[in-house]
């Protein structure tokens, strides 16, 4: 599932399911299977993420996939 909004345009936005085809360091490349744009192949960066903390000297930086890992389950009770 997509954490943030990464492309609006592509309807690639939160809470997008999608299945994770290929993983490599800097960008995976996915398959849509929710919303509008079923099927569809899209590629989702690495961003780097850094925190507005004026109080801190430092200022923190990390880099990571907007994704997360999600399970789907189905019970057929008969």
């Amino acid at each position: 599932m997509v954490k943030m909004s990464i492309d609006s345009k592509s309807c690639l936005c939160n809470g997008m399911r999608v299945i994770i085809t290929k993983l490599g360091n800097h960008i995976t490349k996915a398959q849509v299977f929710s919303g509008k744009n079923v099927g569809n192949k899209v590629l989702i960066p690495r961003m780097t993420l850094s925190g507005s903390d004026v109080r801190t000297p430092i200022k923190f930086r990390m880099r990571q996939f907007s994704i997360l890992l999600c399970f789907v389950m189905t019970i057929n009770k008969s």
